[in-house]
């Protein structure tokens, strides 16, 4: 073999190492069809970091796609891409070791999603686990049909569901890791990253949405649209601590949300464990007035520091009238208004209750506990001492930073 030969042999042995070695995150790969065995095929080659496109097209599937690297699968957009689950769910999402460590993008978009399996997205990890997933973003995708949980989710998934529609009725579930959430994420605070965010959302039909939510999960609700014939009851769900080793939900928050339709079952939200927020959401409808109850219907005494605290109301309107909480069961006598919940009160003092308006006109003196919300400012103080204002909220950036870029 001559010399020049040679060379050129190395050269290109080395030049294919090189491109192999050096491949970064973001490529991209097509599949060859919407068919389940085509969009498997591509996600096998895909990489943590890269994109795979699913073209235009219908087709059923009917098995699922077990996903283990943070990757984005995108569709040609809602009613071009049209996926119909025959008997299990779409995409399941169990993210390796590689993907918690290095906290990949985890996309799902521009698809629409048919059938009613148990659930069509599943994001789902281990009880032990101790590294939550914070990247994760499905959006722009529309849900036809579905009978059972749209999205699941069940472990520390962070980031934001977003710019969806969900027509028919709709539950969704949300849990944490049980008692590894508690034991590492507690105190928990609001208006933080460490949250799984539903936003810009149309809800559209009969039964319209439902959350369920608990085993130290964490979500916030806002900037959402619901237009329905039947508002459910409860709309929402914080699961409080259960019988067997069954931990609470550990926080939610509720806000800027716009929903219509008639009341026939008139609960709004179901408090039962953790800490929760809600405020500044409207409605309207042509029966009955709708409710928020804070309750603890087991005995939580072995482990206090999951029946509902530090929770707020102020600034939910139905009808152009205000809804207060109120308490309901309590078993362990463990729940009081302006204890561990408070309301918006009228002429605020800085006794009781929260007050709301402009920061200059609140209040200079102040009995612990009670909040005033700042309508210039958006923040929430807390009096964490008599005469003390200390500010404890401020909204997490909108829109979500997942959503930008």
């Amino acid at each position: 073999m001559n010399r020049l030969l040679m060379l050129f042999i190395i050269s290109v042995l080395f030049f294919g190492f090189y491109c192999e070695a050096t491949r970064s995150s973001g490529s991209t790969t097509t599949a060859a069809s919407a068919s389940f065995s085509d969009v498997s095929a591509a996600v096998a080659v895909a990489r943590a970091g890269d994109t795979v496109i699913v073209p235009a097209g219908s087709a059923t599937w009917s098995g699922y796609l077990n996903i283990t690297k943070g990757i984005s699968i995108i569709g040609a957009g809602i009613g071009n891409t049209i996926i119909t689950a025959a008997s299990t769910h779409i995409f399941r999402f169990s993210p390796d070791a590689l993907t918690r460590t290095n906290q990949d993008l985890f996309r799902i978009s521009g698809f629409t999603f048919r059938g009613s399996p148990t659930d069509l997205i599943l994001l789902e990890e281990s009880n032990s686990e101790t590294v939550p997933i914070r990247n994760v973003r499905i959006d722009h995708n529309r849900w036809e049909n579905s009978g059972g949980y749209p999205i699941y989710i069940d472990g520390n998934f962070w980031g934001v569901i977003d710019s969806n529609q969900f027509a028919g009725a709709n539950f969704f579930m949300v849990l944490g890791n049980q008692a590894a959430s508690w034991d590492q994420f507690y105190p928990a605070n609001y208006g933080t990253a460490d949250n799984l965010y539903f936003e810009d959302n149309t809800f559209s039909g009969s039964h319209v949405i439902g959350i369920q939510s608990g085993q130290g999960g964490r979500w916030a609700f806002r900037y959402n649209t619901l237009t329905s014939t039947l508002l459910d009851s409860p709309m929402f769900d914080q699961h409080g601590n259960q019988p067997g080793g069954i931990y609470a939900l550990m926080l939610c928050e509720i806000y800027e949300n716009a929903w219509t339709g008639t009341t026939q079952y008139s609960r709004w939200d179901y408090q039962r464990g953790g800490k929760l927020l809600m405020y500044n959401n409207t409605g309207s409808g042509s029966m009955g007035n709708p409710s928020i109850t804070v309750n603890d219907d087991v005995d939580s005494s072995a482990v206090p520091i999951q029946w509902p605290y530090d929770s707020y109301f102020f600034n939910n309107l139905w009808n152009g009238s205000r809804v207060n909480a109120t308490e309901g069961v309590d078993v362990g006598n463990h729940i009081e208004e302006n204890r561990e919940f408070w309301n918006q009160t009228n002429s605020f003092n800085g006794t009781a209750g929260i007050g709301v308006g402009l920061l200059a006109n609140r209040p200079a003196t102040c009995t612990t506990g009670v909040a005033y919300w700042a309508t210039d400012t958006k923040t929430l103080y807390k009096a964490t001492a008599p005469n003390t204002w200390t500010p404890c909220y401020t909204p997490y950036a909108y829109p979500h930073p997942l959503r930008v870029g």
